[in-house]
């Protein structure tokens, strides 16, 4: 429960500045993560075997959207990492 405004607002989506990191959804890298005990920024184009269907690793844009949604991950877990140690 919040009393006497001991914890501050929540900031709003224009504000973000007071954001430390913005995780999006990231979707199909979880389960595959989760299969080959590896942290969703250490993924690669092996591991996405197991997300299709023929078991093919995948290749082009999927492949290319899948592997920037895990670096974004990767950078936005490296910031929160920054300030928690820097403060």
């Amino acid at each position: 429960m919040i009393h006497d405004n001991l914890v501050t607002a929540v900031p709003t989506k224009n504000d973000a500045s007071s954001y430390v990191c913005s995780i999006k959804d990231f979707g199909g890298l979880a389960p595959v993560a989760h299969i080959v005990g590896k942290a969703i920024f250490d993924l690669d184009r092996e591991d996405t075997k197991l997300a299709s269907a023929g078991g093919e690793p995948w290749t082009g844009v999927a492949l290319d959207s899948w592997l920037a949604r895990a670096a974004e991950y990767g950078a936005e877990i490296e910031r929160l990492a920054q300030v928690v140690t820097n403060g």
